[in-house]
């Protein structure tokens, strides 16, 4: 059955490292910011699975760390935060090595 779920991504901060545990084959839909914290929304099939997906959050002039392998998921920008002070957090999903 597909469904479409909101995750809240607890902890959230730049430089954190967060892992979710979705349906296999979940489709990110949106990222996006709520009561200050990051959520992502994806569409499921509850009858799948459930996997481990680990993603990573920077915000603009951070380093990339060079040892993972990441793509690029998504970037919330977050002027609206009460105490953000950055512009944008740019949001990273590990992906296994090819």
């Amino acid at each position: 059955m597909l469904t479409i779920f909101e995750y809240p991504l607890v902890g959230a901060q730049h430089f954190t490292e967060w892992t979710v545990e979705l349906p296999a084959g979940a489709e990110l839909l949106h990222f996006g910011v709520v009561a200050d914290a990051p959520h992502l929304w994806a569409r499921v099939d509850l009858a799948l699975p459930v996997v481990r997906r680990t993603f990573y959050v920077f915000t603009t002039g951070d380093t990339l760390p060079s040892e993972r392998i990441l793509e690029h998921r998504a970037t919330v920008h977050t002027p609206l935060l009460r105490n953000a002070w950055w512009d944008a957090w740019h949001i990273f999903e590990e992906v296994a090595r090819g």
